[in-house]
């Protein structure tokens, strides 16, 4: 017993000098900004987003879909300003320092808020009535269940025998891709595949997700995963990075999340964060080649540094959307809510729900125009239009969910939509770790994660819009409905 409390008073002192290590770096760091004269708004941005960091690490058990929401916001959102900060690359749209100021107060603000969010659903509990419907996990012994067992022989089954419908679908992108341009998909691609194959393509990545959620062995993960990650490269070849990326996250997530759950596994080796490690570099420098090829120029005479930092000026012109939206601010709807589009989206198409009503509205949301641009709720197309000529031939500068809340709700909508963010990733994490899962539960979680990665440079409500994705609810349904026969 003295053992046990010596080692556990051991690791703690070991922590605690970690933590200290990792502060005075951060201090240093930031001694070292203010000397180069790094925007004191940015500055603070950065720092608070090392901190949170620092607060990921100090119990990633708990905290790991945080991580990954983090990640994709240096990403999407800081990496754009570091380059311009620190190593005087161009930034898109600066517009002078009124609106550059702006984007820097909103990126500190909705950090500091999601971090808010987050601990405060950390330090409360809410009673659920779920647990009448739970399905429970006997810890180690989670795979002697029969009844865990079942869904995860189906959901493994479903998933091979529906991933050739997945891989068609894309595979009907990249042809279309690789027969026109890569902006030509976003005003003139229709789908070839039939209403059928589409409507089983949409249920394969939920009987992932749902095989992932019986915790099987690494052995039983193998197949799945590789197909899974096969998928990911794939999809490269679309011109669309964003997928290969979230999907490569969400893969790290779950080595992360089985690692705590300590099944009698090692899921996380240190040959695993070293090769992580060295492959973030070479992964970046391939995906921003990936960015000369889709759009036909010529990277001969780049060098490795410019591939490196290219990807991450590139990818962090999200930033660039909060100054576009204030300057664009006097000329956008003032009755239009942006941060509701997918909500909007999702009522107006579905197909279920026009049997019961049919709201009308007289646009396409499949291609740009000018009439989604101005008659839509997407602050992505009616910016697009604004700054773009070539919006119209499927050009766009995208969107984020915060420049969507600052839109919709101002600096107080801000606040109270990262709050929002900060606790619902808690929320997840904390039912992806309590000692008695459920099944579903956690496998919606694991279908949310894709939303909270995108969100940086995506609609505030995309976590409610995947919450409601009919393919996800199909997926669930017919497992459901299997398993049932399969007692019968």
């Amino acid at each position: 017993m003295s053992t046990q409390i010596h080692a556990n008073n051991r690791k703690t002192k070991n922590i605690n000098i970690y933590q200290l290590f990792a502060i005075a770096i951060i201090v240093v760091f930031g001694s070292i900004s203010i000397v180069l004269g790094i925007d004191p708004t940015y500055l603070s941005a950065l720092i608070i987003w090392l901190f949170s960091m620092l607060y990921v690490f100090l119990d990633l058990r708990r905290r790991s879909l945080y991580l990954m929401f983090l990640i994709s916001y240096f990403v999407f959102l800081l990496g754009g300003h570091f380059c311009y900060e620190y190593f005087g690359m161009e930034i898109k749209y600066y517009f002078g320092e009124e609106f550059y100021f702006h984007s820097n107060l909103c990126l500190l603000e909705s950090l500091v808020f999601v971090f808010g969010g987050h601990v405060f659903s950390e330090h409360i509990r809410i009673k659920s009535r779920l647990n009448s419907y739970r399905i429970f996990y006997q810890s180690e012994n989670s795979r002697a269940n029969g009844k865990v067992n079942t869904i995860r022989r189906l959901s493994y089954i479903l998933f091979i025998a529906t991933f050739p419908f997945w891989i068609y679908t894309i595979m009907d992108k990249i042809s279309f891709v690789l027969s026109n341009t890569y902006y030509a998909y976003y005003v003139e691609y229709e789908s070839s595949a039939p209403f059928a194959v589409k409507a089983v393509a949409a249920m394969t990545p939920y009987f992932f997700y749902l095989f992932l959620a019986t915790l099987p062995s690494k052995k039983e993960c193998r197949i799945p995963m590789f197909l899974y990650f096969a998928y990911a490269v794939i999809s490269l070849f679309t011109g669309r990075r964003s997928n290969f990326m979230i999907m490569i996250l969400f893969l790290v997530m779950y080595f992360v999340f089985r690692h705590f759950k300590d099944d009698g596994e090692k899921w996380v080796k240190k040959s695993y964060v070293i090769g992580l490690l060295i492959g973030v570099p070479v992964i970046s420098i391939v995906l921003q080649i990936t960015q000369y090829l889709r759009v036909s120029e010529s990277f001969a005479g780049v060098s490795v540094k410019e591939l490196f930092l290219g990807f991450f000026q590139q990818q962090g012109f999200s930033s660039s959307i909060l100054r576009l939206e204030k300057y664009y601010e006097s000329s956008l709807s003032d009755d239009t809510y942006y941060s509701f589009f997918g909500i909007v989206k999702y009522f107006r198409t579905n197909s279920i729900i026009k049997f019961i009503f049919n709201p009308q509205y007289d646009f396409s949301y499949l291609h740009n125009s000018v009439d989604f641009a101005i008659k839509g709720n997407s602050l992505s197309n009616a910016l697009s239009y604004k700054v773009l000529w070539s919006y119209l031939s499927g050009s766009g500068v995208g969107t984020c969910y915060i420049a969507e809340l600052f839109h919709d709700f101002g600096y107080i909508g801000v606040a109270i939509g990262s709050i929002i963010y900060g606790y619902v990733m808690q929320k997840i994490n904390r039912i992806w770790n309590s000692c008695h899962n459920n099944i579903w539960i956690v496998a919606v979680g694991f279908a949310m994660v894709e939303a909270f990665i995108k969100a940086p440079r995506w609609n505030y409500d995309i976590f409610v819009a995947y919450f409601l994705d009919l393919g996800m609810w199909m997926a669930f349904g017919s497992i459901l409905i299997l398993k049932l026969l399969c007692r019968k």
